[in-house]
């Protein structure tokens, strides 16, 4: 692998370096010359100074804080989002209700699932879900306030 290294090139990587170490004026005429004595001082160069000693602690907390922004910012869109869907559904069901009137209401006692076993059951059941739904409302509100 050493054998395949060309002398002549060597050598004017060599010249470039040393004339580059020495301060010399760039009397290389060549581009060649010139690309390997950039090369040269881009090599001498100090490297980039290291990282501080709490750049992950610093990085870290800035990462967070941003992603606490971005949760707080989806909350508040999903918040603002079931407000409004809970709107449109409520203004619906104003509009069914004066459509329809009381033909509804008949319709639904007509079927007779009002006065099966199942009934209790699922108003129960509905009622249950309401109320996990409040208490879930009221403690989330409740949290907020005591941060």
């Amino acid at each position: 692998m050493i054998d395949d290294i060309d002398d002549l090139e060597w050598q004017r990587q060599e010249q470039a370096r040393l004339a580059e170490r020495a301060g010399l004026d760039p009397v290389v005429t060549d581009s060649l010359g010139m690309r390997y004595r950039r090369v040269a001082r881009e090599l001498a160069r100090d490297p980039d100074p290291p990282l501080p000693s709490n750049f992950a602690y610093v990085s870290s907390t800035r990462i967070e804080a941003i992603a606490r922004q971005q949760r707080r910012e989806r909350a508040r869109f999903e918040r603002a989002a079931l407000a409004w869907l809970t709107a449109v559904a409520g203004v619906g069901a104003c509009i069914a209700l004066a459509i329809y009137g009381r033909g509804w209401w008949s319709a639904i006692e007509s079927t007779g699932w009002l006065h099966s076993h199942a009934a209790p059951w699922l108003f129960a059941i509905a009622a249950c879900g309401l109320l996990s739904r409040l208490l879930n409302s009221t403690l989330h509100s409740a949290r907020r306030i005591k941060h």
